[in-house]
């Protein structure tokens, strides 16, 4: 069959003519129609939620175990890192004093007095003759905790350097301490519970056996120093002399107590304190310009006039 010329093909024909050109390229060397091999595409989307969930999962567990908070710096003194979990052992330690002492406050609320602390006293604002703003509860906590993590951690290492160490006795004490800990609680797991509940996360016995173990060792350190100091009376004299205007000065600070006196129950008190309250009304009488006996005694004088008053009217 003769080729037809392109030129005098339609529009029509010549795609027809294209696509059976394309079907026969298609065909093997036996006349067979050639596989096609079709690429897919390859989803990455669920591989990739299977994987952030199997994360998110591991990181929930870890931080309910308190993993981060024993492996994370929360401070470092002397080159010394401080975890996030001792941290929050000595920060909670105090907070749970306070809360003891005066009940529980409001971090974010300016405390009514300003405590000095360690650092103030090489800082610049502390020479400045502008008062310092009162800190919030919270950052007198936290400024509280550094500076007593400072000093334990320096005394550590000075006992240290010296050889100063804990012995079998102490390492005794501290495994009877934490003993009793554990016999209050009923089990270990409640133990554990509770230091978490107390200290937060990640705080577990061998956290607690540690800061047992430092706390003891800086009293030790302390004793042995103590015992080492020979002040002679000729030095405690030179330097009470030295420094006579700042030993003799007096700092204070007072409270106005006010309390209810009808809600104090008289009789239910000890004597020695209705002894104290029955002084402290003869005071106030006096105060007042009349003693508690001439008190009664003018009761008692307008009681007679009365009296006398009347029988004079019942008479007449």
């Amino acid at each position: 069959m003769a080729k037809t010329n392109p030129e005098e093909l339609t529009k029509v024909e010549r795609s027809r003519q294209e696509r059976k050109e394309r079907l026969e390229a298609q065909k093997t060397g036996s006349g067979d129609k050639k596989s096609l091999h079709v690429k897919k595409k390859r989803s990455w989307v669920l591989p990739t939620l299977v994987v952030l969930a199997v994360l998110v999962i591991a990181a929930w567990l870890l931080n309910g175990y308190g993993v981060p908070q024993r492996f994370l710096t929360a401070m470092t003194v002397g080159g010394e890192p401080v975890k996030v979990s001792e941290y929050n052992y000595y920060y909670n330690n105090m907070r749970n004093s306070y809360a003891r002492m005066v009940g529980e406050v409001d971090l974010n609320e300016v405390m009514p007095f300003s405590l000095p602390s360690a650092s103030d006293e090489d800082s610049d604002e502390s020479k400045s003759d502008e008062p310092k703003p009162n800190p919030t509860w919270g950052e007198f906590f936290h400024q509280q905790t550094q500076d007593r993590i400072q000093t334990t951690k320096i005394l550590v290492k000075k006992a240290t350097e010296e050889g100063i160490a804990l012995d079998e006795s102490d390492l005794a004490e501290i495994d009877s301490t934490i003993e009793a800990m554990k016999k209050d609680q009923g089990s270990d797991l409640a133990f554990n519970n509770d230091l978490i509940r107390r200290y937060g996360k990640g705080f577990n016995e061998a956290e607690l056996r540690k800061v047992f173990n430092e706390a003891l060792l800086v009293e030790k350190y302390k004793r042995e120093r103590m015992q080492k100091i020979e002040i002679s009376d000729d030095e405690i004299e030179s330097y009470y002399d030295q420094h006579r205007d700042d030993i003799d000065a007096v700092s204070y600070k007072y409270a106005d107590v006010f309390v209810d006196p009808s809600t104090i129950q008289f009789e239910d008190l000890p004597e020695e304190q209705q002894e104290s309250l029955k002084k402290i009304k003869e005071f106030e009488a006096k105060a007042a310009g009349q003693s508690s006996a001439d008190t009664e005694e003018s009761v008692s004088s307008v009681a007679e006039t009365t009296v006398a008053e009347d029988k004079t009217e019942a008479t007449e």
